[in-house]
């Protein structure tokens, strides 16, 4: 009957016309589901390498915010293959009690497979909105990332100059020092020079006096 032919197809938004079916087996809807949904990633670390040594925080914030949205796609697409299934069952169930007729079952098959369609069509649109956020805030990390990258060649740069400051300094520190023991050293000969001259100038005063006196005496 259409129940058990019903319930070996899904829904999915990827084709020409947004949805088509394929064969599919049980106990495989969760994981299938979030395969399905993650094929739309490849190639994403790929084309938007993360770089490892960017702040925790920042990676750790952007990452949980994409992983809620795509959270939420899945939880939609599973909710929808519920309801397709559900009704599917609904519709099987209705004919073996014959509480429908043929065609009132066709009828309402067909609305459950319009309606898995519909959902399937929001899903790939949410995806390819999800798809423009995360390109979005790829690209504001990759502004960031450049930014601290320029941060970090200019400390680099302003630490280099730093040092050569520090070195040319300590040159100039060592000229002037020598240049004060010069300087020092010559003050004290100076000195040295003065006091003998005071000296040689003080014996010659008395010298002078001595023989000043002298003759003073003899005449």
């Amino acid at each position: 009957g259409h129940g058990a032919s019903a319930g070996h197809f899904r829904v999915d938004g990827s084709g020409d016309d947004g949805a088509s079916c394929w064969p599919r087996g049980g106990g495989r809807s969760d994981s299938h589901a979030a395969g399905w949904l993650d094929d739309g990633l490849d190639g994403y670390d790929e084309d938007y390498p993360l770089d490892p040594g960017m702040e925790e925080a920042l990676v750790s914030s952007k990452l949980d915010a994409i992983h809620t949205e795509y959270n939420q796609l899945l939880t939609s697409q599973l909710d929808g293959q519920r309801r397709y299934f559900e009704g599917l069952l609904s519709t099987a169930q209705g004919e073996k009690d014959g509480l429908l007729s043929a065609a009132a079952a066709a009828a309402q098959q067909a609305a459950v497979i319009a309606g898995a369609v519909q959902d399937a069509r929001d899903a790939r649109q949410s995806l390819k909105e999800a798809h423009r956020n995360i390109d979005g805030k790829l690209a504001a990390m990759a502004a960031m990332q450049e930014e601290r990258e320029f941060l970090v060649s200019l400390n680099e740069t302003l630490l280099a100059n730093q040092k050569s400051y520090k070195f040319k300094m300590k040159e100039v520190e060592d000229a002037t020092e020598v240049k004060l023991r010069e300087r020092d050293a010559k003050v004290r000969e100076l000195e040295e020079q003065v006091r003998d001259l005071m000296i040689f100038l003080d014996a010659q005063s008395k010298i002078e006096a001595a023989t000043a006196e002298g003759e003073e005496m003899e005449g």
